[in-house]
């Protein structure tokens, strides 16, 4: 946690939090916290719709080095390409 002057405070460690919700108020503390985790880590639809392009394309590359396929130069460069514009 960050004070008004940007002063780091450390409030508790668990390795292992129950995200168990007995009542009204532990429930909207609880999501409060989960919505602000994800909220930091920049997560958002895009970042996922990226995410599993990237892997989409990772599993093609591997397919076709399992099968021994030789890419030309020029095929090589397609993929790196489509790759990196998927990654930006």
């Amino acid at each position: 946690m960050l004070d008004d002057k940007f002063k780091p405070y450390l409030l508790e460690i668990n390795h292992a939090p129950s995200f168990v919700t007995d009542s009204p108020l532990d429930e909207k503390i609880k999501g409060h916290v989960i919505y602000d985790t994800l909220n930091l880590l920049g997560l958002s639809q895009k970042r996922k719709k990226n995410y599993k392009a990237i892997n989409k394309m990772k599993m093609e590359i591997r397919r076709f080095q399992s099968k021994k396929v030789h890419l030309t130069p020029l095929q090589r460069e397609q993929l790196r390409k489509e790759f990196d514009d998927i990654r930006n």
